[in-house]
């Protein structure tokens, strides 16, 4: 055989022994992604990867001074009753429940967690609370508006609908808190 023949076959041999031992290609992926539907779950099953114990403890505190400020008002007043401008215990019963609407409010603007953190999905907890801040910081800007139109200008017109309004948003926060209560 001569010397190119043998060079030629050797390098052949060497492409198919080279060729034996590499990995074949990765299948091309599929970037479609999955839809999935968000589950419901309990406080206690979340895993915060940023995990604050004080935090949550704080947030069941907030909520529970919440929920008592507001059964305790709407069981004493009506929207009416406050918006009457008469000073007493329900105009100061509105007050009280906004004062606790925020006191739930600052528990998440202090929390470790940033708007980054809710935003980003990457961790469950943190997503499953996102219509709690939403639902809280909804009311709390409603809130301020009926101080702001109704109590700095007591009896204003309008303002037992505000007030009424303001009531609602909180019940609906108070509601969308219990989706991840205990």
């Amino acid at each position: 055989m001569t010397a190119p023949r043998l060079v030629l076959l050797t390098a052949a041999a060497a492409t198919l022994l080279l060729a034996g031992c590499t990995s074949p290609a990765p299948a091309p992926a599929d970037d479609t992604p999955t839809p999935t539907a968000p589950a419901v779950v309990s406080l206690s099953d979340l895993e915060f990867s940023i995990d604050s114990p004080e935090t949550l403890d704080a947030l069941q505190t907030a909520r529970a001074e919440l929920e008592t400020q507001y059964a305790d008002y709407t069981g004493a007043c009506t929207a009416a009753d406050a918006a009457s401008g008469a000073e007493g215990p329900c105009v100061e019963g509105v007050l009280t429940t906004l004062q606790k609407v925020n006191g739930v409010k600052t528990v998440f603007d202090f929390s470790p967690w940033s708007a980054e953190d809710f935003a980003s999905g990457d961790y469950s907890g943190l997503t499953a609370l996102q219509p709690t801040v939403d639902a809280i910081q909804a009311a709390s800007d409603n809130g301020s508006d009926v101080i702001d139109h109704c109590y700095y200008v007591l009896g204003g017109d309008g303002c037992e609908a505000e007030v009424q309004g303001f009531l609602d948003l909180t019940k609906q926060a108070i509601d969308t808190m219990t989706t991840w209560e205990r």
